[in-house]
């Protein structure tokens, strides 16, 4: 009966190991991945008040899971594999050119859609109406980390949404912070 078992297990741990896959992060961009809009004319303004669903997005991630080293959920900083100038196109000198002023993007998890952000410009008097990066956080942060802003004045930080967490810990790109012991 034990030799059973233990041909078994032997089976179903040969079955599920793939030579095609890290065995220990399936980096396939559906754990965690940033979309822009497939209409990239529209702004935030423009579809912060539709449904998720029914926004359309780009065929392929703005970036996913595979682009980071991890995720630091404490400051919602993401560090990337390569230099964010990569991700910017539009930026030189400290500031987004004005076709990504305002540009909404989609953060998704495990397959699904959890929240509207947007590129914002820290010059600007207007307020982004939600999550955002921040011009002036892509300058200065390291060329490696991405800021992701909370919205002031909301109480509720859409950006702990669980489900981003547990896609996170899922790739194992989650960091939960520094931790203090005394």
């Amino acid at each position: 009966m034990k030799k059973y078992f233990f041909l078994t297990g032997i089976l179903v741990l040969s079955l599920s190991c793939s030579h095609d896959r890290n065995p220990v992060s399936s980096n396939d961009g559906s754990h965690f991945a940033v979309y822009f809009l497939k209409d990239e004319s529209l702004t935030t303004a423009e579809v912060i008040q539709r449904p998720l669903a029914d926004l359309e997005l780009a065929a392929t991630p703005w970036f996913d899971a595979g682009d980071l080293v991890f995720y630091d959920f404490s400051t919602h900083c993401l560090y990337l594999k390569n230099d964010k100038s990569t991700l910017f196109e539009y930026f030189e000198r400290g500031h987004f050119e004005p076709v990504l002023l305002n540009m909404p993007f989609v953060i998704t998890a495990g397959g699904e859609r959890c929240y509207l952000g947007s590129l914002h410009s820290g010059a600007l008097a207007t307020m982004p109406p939600g999550p955002h990066m921040n011009e002036l956080d892509v300058w200065h942060f390291p060329k490696d980390v991405l800021h992701l802003s909370r919205h002031r004045a909301s109480r509720e930080d859409v950006r702990s949404d669980p489900r981003v967490r547990d896609a996170l810990m899922r790739a194992i790109l989650f960091h939960g912070g520094v931790r203090l012991e005394l």
